[in-house]
């Protein structure tokens, strides 16, 4: 989502989810939008995700190899089979494999029938993937936040379909969430800056202002 976010603008998101609820196909909505085939976009997003890795002094690992996680899942029952899916999910949709993702989600779900953070995380990245509607997102994205609360990217999501349908609470709620988990996002600070504005609350806003200038 801040991929998106910062290389086209905030608008991004509910445009891909209209195009999808429509029923356009990736490829078009991708190269319309965005600009770039959906395989391009994959592989731009991993140079930029390695990168930002690196910036927190965090060295970017390399994804195990495909054919070992196949092997573990094999041997693996119950909520460890989940987790290696769920790190399965992950691979293939960088790969754009959007039909393995998917077929790896079902499995999972026999697997186990407990919402471990990795698995509802999975679930919410394949239902944005494959363009599901606004409300099975939501509800995906409501279900990561249930298992771990403090999940920047469904706190995220959930404040921009917030501000989509017009919940100005639930939206200042979800933002006032992730500035406490992701401090030094700029889009949320601005945010609350200015509905704080907006609201002559200069008290709250201020100290968001100073620290956007912190981030230069």
């Amino acid at each position: 989502i801040e991929y998106l976010i910062e290389l086209k603008d905030d608008a991004i998101i509910p445009q891909l989810l209209e195009r999808f609820r429509d029923g356009q196909r990736q490829e078009h909505v991708f190269g319309e939008l965005i600009g770039l085939s959906p395989e391009a976009f994959i592989e731009a997003f991993d140079t930029w995700a390695g990168t930002q890795i690196e910036s927190w002094g965090i060295p970017a690992e390399r994804w195990p190899e495909l054919d070992t996680l196949e092997s573990q899942v094999k041997k693996a029952t119950g909520v460890e089979a989940a987790a290696i899916h769920a790190r399965l999910i992950a691979y293939q949709l960088q790969a754009g494999n959007l039909e393995a993702a998917q077929a790896h989600l079902q499995q999972a779900s026999k697997a186990t029938d407990e919402p471990t953070p990795e698995m509802t995380k999975a679930k919410l990245q394949v239902a944005l993937v494959s363009g599901k509607d606004r409300d099975e997102i939501q509800q995906a994205a409501e279900d990561v936040l249930e298992a771990s609360p403090d999940d920047p990217e469904a706190l995220k999501l959930l404040a921009m379909l917030s501000m989509v349908t017009g919940d100005e609470a639930d939206a200042l709620a979800y933002l006032e969430r992730l500035e406490v988990v992701w401090p030094r996002d700029r889009d949320t600070l601005e945010r609350l800056a200015q509905h704080y504005l907006r609201r002559d609350e200069d008290d709250k806003a201020f100290p968001l202002l100073v620290k956007l200038m912190t981030l230069g």
